[in-house]
């Protein structure tokens, strides 16, 4: 990454350059807008599992853990990740609470 120097005289710190293309809004979209394609894709694979809404509240609350992030290019990555891992342990958790039923057939001879 390029780095630039500091216009303060004397000073010897860098500061990375923005990322951010010329001209472009200061203010920055909501974490929300960043994560809609995490969220259908979350979507597609849970929501056969779990309750749609549960899902919903799930990636809720991980996003908001990145609310304050001023470094936002992984957010989406991790939100997926962290909501998967909680979402996996909920269906696992599902699965022991109700296993599947055994039906009893007698042995064909």
């Amino acid at each position: 990454m390029r780095l630039l120097r500091e216009r303060t005289p004397g000073c010897h710190r860098y500061r990375m350059a923005s990322s951010s293309p010329v001209g472009s809004s200061a203010v920055r979209p909501s974490i929300d807008q960043d994560l809609h394609d995490v969220s259908h894709l979350v979507h597609e694979e849970f929501d056969e599992h779990l309750d749609p809404g549960a899902v919903d509240k799930c990636l809720s609350k991980v996003s908001a853990r990145f609310d304050g992030a001023t470094v936002r290019a992984f957010v989406p990555l991790l939100v997926r990740r962290y909501a998967r891992e909680e979402l996996l342990g909920q269906l696992k958790q599902t699965r022991a609470d109700n296993p599947p039923r055994r039906v009893d057939r007698p042995l064909s001879q």
